[in-house]
């Protein structure tokens, strides 16, 4: 009995050293985030760009599934654009509403016979139709349902024209001037062969033209939590794994890529349940074998505004696929953990999501019964676990407002102060409410098997004003 008093006692101490070092490295990565974000937009205010002169050719990819209330406004978001040289592709996913109705009836498209040649592998195409009366091209692909939004991406790599592609979600808008920021790091170094963009949350973000003319955070709590949430992500983690080069995902809803070694890698997996990790992790590791110079960037100021999950369903179904799909990238990668052979990504960033990531819920869940198991037999001092706890929970919400002050700062929005009262109340409320319930959402997840395919399904949308 003493031995397994001694064993919870051991267990007890190693969480609250976990909890400890995790918070930690947050509180760094958001400080050594905001200081980066601030550094680099004070160089913004002098540098003379070559790509005010200059401009990289890119396609911009619009995959839709049941997008009828969001691809107008979607669209007509990306004709406002201050770029000059780009087309724009919407795969229609074999939609059951009139997604590719409305888009060739408001653009006066007309129906083509173009052959596609399926460099990347896909289901077959059903029309295409074009549009040439707008500031850009317009191509509209109706195909075949894949079942996910990897398959509508592989056919838009192989429809579009530009060297550099942009994938994006049908429910995102780009800030004006994205296009120019996201290709600017390709202007200046030839090896990069992908670029992220910062997420921003759309809900009740009035946006006209592609500038932020009202913002406010969100009505909705859940909404409201998730703009912490994607602050916390976008100001601290990416920036450190972009220090060391060890970048590992690019968002889904908007990210440069360079077509041909997105070719050579085979495209978006159909497969895999996270296919924008999967993508980077993929392309990352073919140079990296193949000793091609490569580098992946982040650009914090190329922005994405997108519609976030405004119920607890959503968001479950979401987090869900995510953690299921980070276990998958990871068992897919595992020659690179712990491997010098594949750098920083290898020895640092996938170590990282193994412990702080994929294994966290488990090790909470161990943790903390171990930890109540303990205070009860005495072996543990309930006060000092108080006062640890509340250390631990106060730097995390410090970690979040500083990292939603960065968030903000980087586009310029002034807040009221009944916002800056709402974003101390969503970190109480994540802390109180939802960790607890995303911990449980994890943790299912984690033993969930991943052999089923999740398919592509079309959330709560509201419709987009551009």
């Amino acid at each position: 009995m003493e031995i397994l008093k001694s064993i919870l006692q051991i267990i007890s101490y190693m969480f609250i050293g976990y909890s400890m070092i995790y918070t930690t490295i947050m509180v760094i990565f958001v400080i050594m985030g905001w200081f980066l974000l601030y550094k680099q937009k004070q160089q913004r205010r002098f540098e003379n760009r070559l790509i005010n002169k200059f401009y990289l050719p890119i396609s911009i990819i619009v995959p839709a599934y049941n997008e009828e209330y969001t691809i107008i406004g979607s669209i007509k978001s990306l004709l406002k654009l201050d770029y000059n040289l780009y087309e724009i592709v919407v795969i229609d996913d074999g939609s059951k509403d009139e997604t590719s109705k409305k888009v060739i009836e408001e653009f006066h498209m007309h129906k083509i016979n173009r052959p596609i040649h399926k460099m990347i592998k896909c289901q077959l195409e059903e029309f295409l139709y074009e549009s040439h009366s707008e500031k850009v091209p317009i191509t509209l692909v109706r195909k075949k349902n894949g079942g996910v939004k990897a398959d509508a991406i592989n056919m838009g790599i192989n429809v579009c024209k530009y060297p550099y592609f942009i994938c994006m979600d049908a429910d995102s808008v780009l800030q004006n001037n994205s296009l120019k920021e996201i290709a600017t790091p390709v202007m200046k170094d030839d090896s990069i062969v992908a670029v992220g963009g910062a997420i921003r949350i759309l809900n009740d973000v009035k946006i006209k033209d592609g500038k932020v003319i009202k913002y406010r955070i969100p009505r909705n709590w859940l909404s409201a939590l998730q703009v912490v949430e994607y602050d916390r992500t976008f100001a601290s983690a990416k920036f450190f794994f972009n220090k060391i080069r060890g970048n590992a995902i690019i968002s889904g809803a908007f990210g440069l890529f360079k077509k041909d070694i997105v070719i050579k890698v085979g495209g978006y997996d159909s497969k895999a349940i996270g296919e924008d990790m999967d993508l980077v992790m993929s392309i990352s590791g073919y140079c990296m074998e193949n000793h091609i110079p490569y580098n992946i960037d982040y650009v914090p100021s190329a922005i994405c505004w997108t519609q976030a999950p405004e119920s607890l369903r959503d968001i479950k179904s979401q987090r869900t696929r995510w953690h299921i799909g980070m276990r998958q990238n990871i068992r897919k990668c595992k020659r690179m953990i712990g491997n010098p052979k594949y750098g920083s990504l290898g020895t640092i960033t996938i170590p990282i999501f193994l412990l702080f990531e994929l294994f966290s819920p488990t090790i909470e869940v161990v943790g903390m019964l171990s930890l109540i198991i303990a205070i009860a037999l005495g072996k543990v001092s309930l006060m000092h676990t108080l006062m640890i706890t509340a250390i631990y929970s106060l730097f995390g919400i410090f970690s979040s407002i500083v990292a939603f002050s960065a968030g903000v700062q980087s586009f310029d929005i002034k807040l009221s102060f009944k916002d800056i009262l709402k974003v101390i109340g969503v970190c109480l409320f994540e802390l109180l409410f939802m960790h607890p319930y995303l911990l449980y959402v994890r943790l299912v997840a984690s033993y969930k098997p991943s052999r089923k395919k999740i398919v592509w399904k079309s959330l709560e949308r509201k419709k987009i004003d551009s």
